[in-house]
């Protein structure tokens, strides 16, 4: 136990889901089930739907105020 004690931490972040995030779009689609992520989205081409517990290493938080 004391050698697992002794081991470094992992290097983590914490996790931003998509409905917490900045680029998480409700309105964009027009349905209240389907939601699309900005970021990885091409307008007209390509959209990429998300569910509201998805995250990436993209995510960033919206502000409380949003």
């Amino acid at each position: 136990l004391k050698l697992v004690a002794e081991l470094p931490t992992a290097d983590v972040v914490p996790v931003v889901r998509c409905k917490d995030c900045v680029f998480w779009d409700t309105e964009s689609i027009g349905f209240s089930d389907e939601h699309i992520c900005k970021m990885h989205s091409i307008v007209a081409v390509h959209s990429r739907y998300t569910n509201p517990t998805d995250y990436c290493s993209y995510g960033e938080r919206k502000d409380s105020n949003d």
